[in-house]
């Protein structure tokens, strides 16, 4: 695979808690070792951390380093393994696995995530920590303001017109790096602030001696030397807050003069060694992508209902518009922190209307919001049907609106992604226009148009505009913010190749919006470790992610194939008020939805694999037992290997009538599990 440059280098460094101890007179001697595979490639080898000997509980130092792409997905896979005497004895020697994508862990709070490793007998076997972070290399720069007072006066007719070198030490003297504007006739000169790389300034080492001279401008013959003083980065950057102060030396005069005290003084203030932000820096620092898909819904895409429709639901060949939907929305979801995703429709005429819309809620109500790409999916094809296909085709309505959503702020960071797949023409190219450039100019928002289909699409190339900026005749775009696609392109191309097309100039985009509107990267947020491992539900096709509790960090155990798309779409794991809802055809784990009413409800829970620790006070019936019997959580481990297949059946009252079995349901204290027959 042809991949463009990486997005960013990032560094991950490992820990881990709690292995399970391979060796029989002394400790696991722990070895991590990461794996990356990109789509279509086979895992490779990124790195290794150092083995620790005799240690469950392992601080690696050295970190494994991985090429980032923002447009890709990238699984990794963590396997740690008991290493005696530097040899690895295969799966004998394998403590435990977690794999989870590189995306994962860059969007988490502070860019770290917590996962359950399992063994290859599928039991917990501990937890590893990984952190991410993106190197820096030598990026750091310096930036100051320099300030002049009662400089000498130099000129006959008028003061001086003053403006400075800075050097720094070299095995030669010294070497100027750096000169600054003129200011013309003052004593008092304030001078634009200096921004200089510091390998430029001091070459790594923060103690070289820095030379700073000054001159008066002459524009006919030599300039007139006014004076100098020697400092260095590092006492600069220590007197930032109050100011260095410098006396400005002319040797000659203060040679000739024993009343010489200077020929000025010179303030440094503002100093500040930092590193230009990257794309990656913003995603630390919880700036969240938000994706919204539009989908055509004019007449030329033919009725949904028939086998040639760009439209038809086959049983088990996706469309063209749920294959842009999954492969370019599977890439943008773990980057949308709330897991909904605006879909709306064009080109129709919706229930209860009598005109073509060119903007509607795909859900036909009054909030387009879908839950994950898998709500995306059920979203359309629910109503694609449900709709008059119409015309013409307009971009403008769908654009404008996203455009007035789109919002960016230094403490609320959001950047949006309108996806915008047709099959046509645009009816509408000057206001198409005229809005793109607004919102190029104005807002934090990309386009990425596919075109599906095999009509003539040379107006979304015009929109494209690569290689020039688009104008609307008066205003000409800052930003290039539109990449089209058409998926004809991709036909015998592997499935990931669409979204890596369409998504590789978002970063550029991204950058130029917030270096613009002065929007910098927030801190990084802050991981809060759970105090015990979190269940996880298994998903196809991605890297699997644990289920996290409202504001915690993910968690990640193994993959298993059940009917699962999207990880957004998943509940959340029990907690205080929640009632255990059935899981999803296929699938184990520990789902949950809110409790409603007095229904009672029921799902299987493997215990081997799954221990609902967020769960206080658990009663539970052991089928070691005849009939019942109960283990409170807080005080004792469960059996676990004896608990498996129990049936969690709580209402919202305290008992349940009939025949059945009576079952407590304040989880705050406890929750009844019968043995499953």
């Amino acid at each position: 695979m042809a991949a463009s440059a990486p997005t960013s280098k990032v560094e991950l460094r490992i820990s881990c808690k709690g292995l399970t101890n391979k060796d029989t007179f002394s400790k696991s001697d722990p070895q991590v070792f990461v794996y990356c595979s990109l789509p279509g490639q086979q895992p490779r080898l990124m790195g290794k951390t150092e083995k620790i000997n005799n240690s469950l509980n392992p601080q690696f130092n050295t970190a494994v380093f991985v090429d980032y792409y923002f447009e890709l997905t990238q699984h990794l896979k963590f396997v740690v393994m008991d290493v005696d005497n530097d040899i690895l004895d295969n799966e004998d020697d394998l403590i435990g696995r977690a794999e989870c994508t590189l995306a994962t862990i860059v969007s988490a709070p502070g860019a770290t995530v917590q996962m359950q490793l399992m063994s290859k007998h599928m039991h917990k076997a501990g937890l590893i920590t990984v952190k991410s972070e993106v190197t820096s290399g030598s990026k750091q720069k310096i930036r100051f303001i320099v300030d002049g007072h009662k400089l000498d006066k130099k000129d006959l007719f008028g003061k001086s017109d003053p403006y400075f070198t800075l050097s720094k030490r070299s095995n030669e003297g010294f070497s100027q790096v750096y000169k600054s504007e003129i200011i013309k006739n003052t004593l008092e000169p304030h001078y634009k602030q200096v921004i200089l790389p510091m390998d430029d300034l001091t070459g790594g080492d923060i103690r070289r001696e820095l030379l700073f001279n000054f001159y008066d401008y002459d524009s006919v013959g030599s300039h007139d030397f006014i004076g100098s003083f020697i400092t260095t980065a590092e006492y600069i950057l220590a007197n930032a807050n109050n100011k260095a102060t410098f006396d400005l030396i002319n040797q000659k005069k203060k040679e000739k003069k024993s009343s010489y005290h200077n020929s000025g003084t010179i303030a440094i203030s503002n100093a500040v060694m930092y590193r230009d932000s990257e794309f990656i820096d913003y995603l630390f620092g919880g700036c969240e992508i938000q994706l919204t898909v539009a989908i055509d819904c004019t007449a030329s895409n033919l009725s949904p209902s028939s086998p040639s429709s760009l439209h038809y639901k086959h049983p088990t060949d996706p469309n063209p518009y749920a294959n842009a939907i999954v492969s370019v929305g599977n890439v943008l979801a773990p980057y949308d922190f709330d897991g909904l995703i605006p879909t709306y429709g064009f080109g129709a005429i919706v229930p209860h209307k009598n005109s073509t819309s060119h903007c509607f809620p795909m859900n036909l109500t009054m909030d387009p919001k879908a839950r994950g790409v898998e709500g995306v999916l059920d979203t359309y094809y629910q109503n694609i049907a449900l709709v008059d296909f119409s015309g013409p085709t307009c971009f403008a309505p769908i654009i404008e609106e996203v455009r007035k959503q789109s919002e960016c702020t230094q403490a609320n960071q959001r950047y949006t992604i309108l996806m915008i797949i047709t099959d046509g023409a645009i009816n509408d190219m000057e206001e198409t226009i005229r809005v793109i450039v607004r919102a190029a100019n104005n807002n934090p928002m990309s386009i990425i148009i596919v075109g599906v289909g095999n009509a003539n699409f040379d107006s979304m190339v015009e929109l494209d505009s690569d290689g020039k900026r688009l104008s609307d005749g008066v205003h000409e775009a800052k930003r290039d913010i539109v990449q089209f696609v058409a998926m004809s392109d991709f036909k015998d191309k592997p499935f990931y190749m669409l979204a890596q097309e369409v998504l590789k100039e978002v970063p550029t985009q991204f950058m130029q919006y917030m270096n613009t509107a002065s929007v910098f990267a927030n801190p990084p947020r802050v991981f809060v470790a759970p105090p015990t491992p979190m269940a996880s539900v298994p998903m196809v096709g991605v890297p699997v992610v644990g289920v996290p509790v409202a504001g915690a960090p993910v968690v990640a155990a193994p993959m298993a194939p059940v009917s699962v798309i999207d990880p957004t779409t998943l509940p959340l794991p029990p907690a205080p008020g929640v009632a255990v809802a059935p899981l999803p055809a296929g699938a184990t784990g520990v789902p949950v939805v809110p409790a409603t009413g007095s229904s009672s409800v029921s799902g299987v829970v493997d215990l081997d694999k799954h221990s609902p620790v967020e769960i206080a006070n658990a009663t539970v019936s052991s089928p070691t037992t005849s009939s019942s019997g109960t283990i409170d959580l807080e005080k004792h481990s469960p059996p676990v290997e004896s608990m498996s297949n129990l049936t969690v059946s709580p209402t919202t009252t305290s008992t349940t009538s009939g025949s059945g079995s009576s079952s407590a349901i304040d989880l705050e204290k406890k929750v009844t599990l019968e043995k499953h027959p």
